[in-house]
């Protein structure tokens, strides 16, 4: 045979190999990407709408969604006999704190970073092997937690973090002790919020730095402080928190962001300044009016 119709032959064959082998590795790429399924079968449904349960049912999971709800044969999926047990949506805490994982005083003078972040994420997991699939952590050092929940490296739930919480110089949350002085005359920041619990601002522009510090740092939103506080330990409860000014501040700061603002607050009068303000969500409320809750409304907030 001559060198010519060799060298044809040889790439002739070649060509057909990967003729063949093309939907081949097409067929394994589409069967690497498909999403792994779950069949859960013969469950009672909560739905979160109906009180009744229904009953006899099964639930397919592809990857992280629902998929399908009925009576399902799914040969390629892993299989959970439910046994007549009840299944529920993942529930979702909209108020905790992750990191808040001692009293005060502990925070401040006894546990560093990495105490807190190896135990915030235990927690993390105990609240998802309870059936929290979302939190929305209201105030603490837990971004960290959030990052590697979302980077795979931890098991826990979708974590919504505010980041560190904002107080005014003795206001709810400010951990500093009695002989820590003030950093205008001395004095830096205590340990608690070296880790990232809190931040202490006075006046308009540093509450602005510190809205902006925690988005920077990756907070989903952002709390502040608008009453004193019951684990407070120099901010009696019924001390306003903030200034209008301020609370106005960290409300359009948290808006360039397209996020909102959430406000510990008890006192009626304390929740009309925050209301007035711009915040959104009021945390705890308990000495509310009729009055102010329909204040709520005009302004959607909850």
């Amino acid at each position: 045979m001559k060198k010519k119709n060799i060298i044809h032959t040889i790439l002739t064959i070649i060509a057909m190999f990967v003729a063949l082998a093309v939907p081949q590795t097409q067929a394994q790429a589409q069967k690497k990407e498909a999403p792994p399924q779950v069949l859960i079968k013969n469950v009672q449904i909560f739905d979160g709408k109906s009180d009744k349960l229904t009953k006899g049912l099964d639930v397919l999971v592809e990857g992280n969604k629902i998929k399908r709800i009925g009576k399902i044969n799914a040969p390629r999926a892993i299989l959970i006999d439910g046994g007549g047990r009840v299944l529920t949506p993942g529930f979702i805490d909209t108020h905790t704190h992750l990191a808040l994982v001692a009293p005060f005083d502990q925070l401040e003078n006894e546990y560093d970073g990495v105490y807190v972040g190896a135990v915030a994420a235990k927690m993390a997991e105990n609240m998802l092997m309870r059936g929290f699939t979302s939190v929305r952590d209201a105030g603490g050092a837990s971004i960290g937690v959030m990052r590697a929940i979302n980077e795979g490296r931890l098991a826990g739930p979708r974590i919504f973090s505010s980041g560190a919480f904002l107080t005014q110089t003795s206001g709810h949350l400010d951990m500093h002790d009695h002989t820590h002085q003030h950093r205008l005359i001395g004095g830096y920041p205590s340990q608690a919020e070296l880790v990232g619990h809190y931040i202490t601002a006075d006046g308009a522009a540093e509450v602005m730095a510190a809205v902006r510090e925690n988005m920077r740092k990756g907070a989903s939103q952002i709390k502040i402080a608008t009453n004193g506080g019951i684990s407070s330990r120099y901010a009696p409860l019924d001390i306003f928190g903030f200034t209008q000014g301020e609370i106005v501040a960290a409300v359009n700061a948290a808006g360039d962001f397209g996020t909102y603002v959430l406000a510990h607050v008890y006192y009626d009068s304390a929740v009309g300044r925050s209301l007035t303000a711009g915040v959104k969500s009021i945390e705890h409320g308990n000495m509310m009016t009729e009055a102010s809750m329909k204040k709520l409304v005009d302004p959607g907030a909850f």
